[in-house]
């Protein structure tokens, strides 16, 4: 949210998981959806992926329930993907930024909590939106602004609709 792990890589490693050795086979807390293979006994024993998320978080969902039911997520070395990553999104990057912060806000309050989520919105807009503009400017980029501005006002919109959605689901 506050971008440090660009600005300080090496005091604020990034989530892309780059601090280990993929040559080797290990658990981990998650794996991507982009590759993501599961026993069928779990993904029926879970109901799959929560449907309520339309991209962005249901495969952290699903890692999050399957850790609970006291199932382990495993980075297997040995097996080989090609994600490009963003081919289709990259042609609509508001819409992904949105969709993002709408997942994101939908899964804090799935498993951490109403107010919790309602911190993470608010943090969104106090924090986090002037800090893409802010690297944007930085960038020499008006067009990530206009995308990123995009982003927010279609969050602005959608937040009473994900505020009812996401209290029904706390309670």
């Amino acid at each position: 949210m506050l971008g440090l792990d660009r600005l300080w890589p090496s005091r604020f490693p990034a989530h892309f998981m780059t601090n280990w050795d993929h040559k080797e086979t290990r658990e981990v807390d998650q794996v991507s959806g982009a590759f993501f293979l599961v026993r069928h006994q779990v993904f029926e024993e879970l109901r799959g992926f929560d449907e309520r998320f339309f991209m962005y978080y249901e495969d952290l969902d699903f890692a999050y329930r399957a850790k609970q039911a006291g199932w382990k997520s495993y980075y297997f070395a040995e097996a080989q993907a090609y994600h490009k990553g963003g081919g289709t999104s990259n042609q609509v990057k508001a819409k992904r930024l949105f969709y993002i912060l709408r997942s994101r806000a939908y899964y804090i309050a799935k498993h951490f909590g109403y107010m919790e989520a309602v911190k993470i919105i608010i943090f969104s807009f106090i924090i986090e939106l002037w800090v893409r503009i802010i690297w944007s400017l930085v960038n020499l980029s008006g067009t990530a602004i206009l995308e990123t501005l995009q982003a927010y006002l279609m969050f602005v919109r959608e937040i009473p609709k994900l505020s009812r959605r996401i209290k029904n689901n706390s309670e």
